[in-house]
């Protein structure tokens, strides 16, 4: 009759190795990982998931600023395109992803754009729904600033 080896064990000499081993200090012999290593790597990844959530709403106020100010910039470009075909700018009003037709013009959801002409010239104020920041954009400058007046 045979000896019962453990698991993983397939002769006499392994049995040896495996005993030689477990008299080694800090050798576990199962190859898992203990609670103590469980916990500390879920501690860890609290903390990072904690520290990302916290840059989270940051990085969505520079997402909805950007298009924001993307849609000024195209909506200029549109207006300048129509004003050296016709000379002239076109007043528009966009709320909330509206289009202009006039001069071909969609707004991304959440944006709102005003246009005025005043004096020959073109004035475009925005801002997105998200957002407490306004931006504004004219044909003198051609620059998107922020704040209603340029």
């Amino acid at each position: 009759m045979g000896i019962a080896l453990p698991r993983g064990v397939t002769d006499i000499d392994d049995l040896n190795e495996l005993e030689r081993m477990r008299d080694i200090p800090g050798w576990k012999g199962t190859g898992g990982f203990t609670l103590i290593e469980l916990l500390v790597i879920v501690s860890f990844i609290a903390i990072l998931a904690s520290i990302a959530i916290n840059r989270y709403p940051a990085v969505r106020d520079l997402a909805v600023d950007a298009a924001a100010k993307s849609d000024l910039k195209n909506a200029f470009k549109a207006e300048e395109v129509y004003y050296a075909d016709h000379g002239e700018y076109v007043a528009f009003e966009v709320s909330d992803g509206g289009s202009a037709e006039e001069i071909g013009f969609n707004a991304s959801q959440g944006v709102s754009l005003t246009a005025t002409v005043e004096n020959g010239g073109l004035r475009i104020v925005g801002s997105h729904a998200s957002s407490s920041k306004t931006w504004c954009v004219s044909s003198e400058s051609g620059n998107v600033t922020e704040g209603s007046s340029c």
